[in-house]
């Protein structure tokens, strides 16, 4: 009760900062006056920035446990040999979340949302970006070996592609998640998608949800709304 003033204090000070008419396909057809309708749920609980965070988790959370096996090795090299396989399955499954979001971006909410604005030109920038320390990290991946080297390269590899990707999501909850606000009511078209999106993603995808949030919170926030 204490907080949701400050969410939509914060929702307005995000709307305010965003020239909305400028970016506008068709302002007079499609004005950019709905963003009232999605009172009652704050930005930082749609289903968006939900997914964005639950990659934040699995990203800081490899980060960490690298750091600490690090720690915890008394040689250079005597990494368990089971340390490979283990980190290879969890990056595959990793970049099956990943990739499940990024072409939900692009071939889900891209259309949809471009027949009222502009697609911002620097998320094209930053998902280049991404594909290049992506590979970095596939790479590192590959390389693991009983040698502690190959655990400090991962996981400099891992904090490069994690600065990317916070960047990415700073700049979708910055633009293109407020003008979706702006520009389209909550329903039908967006829940109706988001509701698509969740149906088609991979199994892990709704793991990594109830991960991130917690049982308690998944249930009183996520499945309410």
């Amino acid at each position: 009760v204490v907080q949701a003033p400050k969410k939509r204090e914060v929702d307005k000070a995000t709307m305010a900062s965003i020239n909305l008419s400028a970016a506008a396909v068709d302002a007079k057809k499609f004005p950019p006056d709905k963003a009232e309708r999605w009172a009652g749920i704050p930005l930082d609980h749609d289903q968006w920035i939900f997914t964005h965070n639950a990659l934040r988790r699995e990203m800081r959370s490899m980060i960490e446990a690298l750091d600490s096996m690090a720690g915890r090795l008394k040689s250079e090299r005597n990494v368990p040999a089971w340390t490979a396989g283990v980190i290879g399955a969890w990056w595959e499954r990793h970049l099956d979340h990943v990739i499940d979001h990024c072409e939900a971006e692009e071939k889900m909410y891209r259309p949809l949302l471009s027949t009222r604005f502009i697609w911002p030109k620097e998320v094209e920038t930053i998902h280049n970006q991404l594909d290049f320390v992506r590979d970095k990290v596939s790479k590192a991946v590959s390389e693991l070996s009983l040698d502690k080297a190959s655990l400090s390269a991962l996981r400099n590899s891992l904090f490069a592609y994690e600065k990317n990707m916070l960047a990415h999501f700073v700049v979708e909850e910055k633009t293109i998640l407020p003008m979706m606000r702006a520009y389209f009511p909550p329903n039908p078209e967006i829940s109706t998608l988001q509701r698509q999106m969740l149906e088609n993603a991979p199994d892990n995808v709704m793991g990594a949800l109830i991960y991130a949030m917690g049982p308690d919170r998944f249930r009183s926030e996520f499945m309410k709304e």
